[in-house]
């Protein structure tokens, strides 16, 4: 006769966590740099649903398009762009977290940039388009190109804006924050700030 043991089975996971046995790891431990705990599987961003789960993604565009995604933050230096974004009538808040990102055009939705870390990180895009938002409370927001080409709404509450360019038809209110360039092109530079706020040069003089 032949004695047969029963022993314990060890998974061993693939990149994309799935063992041969055909377990598929439900990522249920991921640590702060975006690394399943489990099975060693490298997530870039975090997304947070509007009942508070949260949930891992390979790419920034996986996760802002997956249409439960109210918050997003990028864990670890991503490895792609995301050519443009449209929301829809999603508002989606976006923590750079001290690392950088493209996002060449923003098509539609709100989306809320912000930077965690403090570190001045940076979101680079070509242009808002006329059914995109984009408000800025922290971070950097810089044009891919040489300027940023406002034909939506822009509000800036905080943070750096490098140079942007409102087009005429665009909603742009300023009340914070610092910036490089601004042009108005059909609009005076009047009209872009918020009520009872004034343009400051770094000493906080007004011009």
């Amino acid at each position: 006769y032949t004695t047969v043991y029963a022993v314990e089975h060890q998974h061993e996971f693939d990149e994309d966590g799935l063992c041969p046995c055909g377990y598929s790891c439900p990522h249920d431990q991921v640590d702060e740099e975006g690394e399943c705990i489990l099975c060693g599987k490298r997530f870039y961003v975090q997304g947070t649903y509007d009942d508070g789960t949260t949930h891992y993604y390979g790419t920034i565009s996986d996760a802002l398009g997956d249409p439960a995604v109210t918050q997003a933050k990028i864990l670890r230096a991503l490895t792609e762009e995301c050519e443009s974004w449209n929301g829809g009538d999603r508002s989606v808040t976006l923590d750079l977290n001290g690392w950088n990102l493209v996002v060449e055009s923003i098509q539609g939705g709100h989306l809320i940039l912000r930077d965690s870390s403090e570190s001045g990180s940076i979101l680079a895009v070509k242009e808002i388009q006329k059914d995109g938002q984009v408000t800025l409370e922290s971070g950097r927001l810089a044009p891919q190109g040489e300027t940023l080409s406002v034909y939506g709404k822009l509000t800036v509450t905080g943070g750096k804006v490098d140079s942007l360019t409102a087009m005429e038809g665009s909603t742009v209110s300023l009340s914070g924050g610092s910036f490089g360039k601004i042009v108005g092109r059909g609009v005076t530079l009047k009209e872009l700030l918020a009520e009872d706020c004034y343009y400051a040069e770094l000493n906080g003089e007004t011009p």
